[in-house]
């Protein structure tokens, strides 16, 4: 599941070989963070800019072990 949106979507998506694109899922923006949050076994947050983020305190909060760079 990938959360979000931004300029590199689609980018992302042609990253996903044919094969392997049932097992992903783009959900764009979402308000209701906790719902998602919840499905995940593992937050993640991939990024060359950020430091803390949001995404990574809402994973904290709920519990979820936080993969980062």
């Amino acid at each position: 599941i990938a959360v979000g949106d931004g300029p590199r979507l689609a980018e992302c998506r042609k990253m996903i070989p044919p094969a392997q694109r049932e097992c992903f899922k783009f959900t764009g923006n979402r308000q209701e963070v906790e719902s998602i949050v919840n499905l995940f076994d593992v937050g993640v947050l991939a990024t060359f800019t950020e430091g803390i983020s949001n995404s990574i305190m809402e994973y904290m909060a709920l519990g979820k072990p936080v993969v980062a760079t």
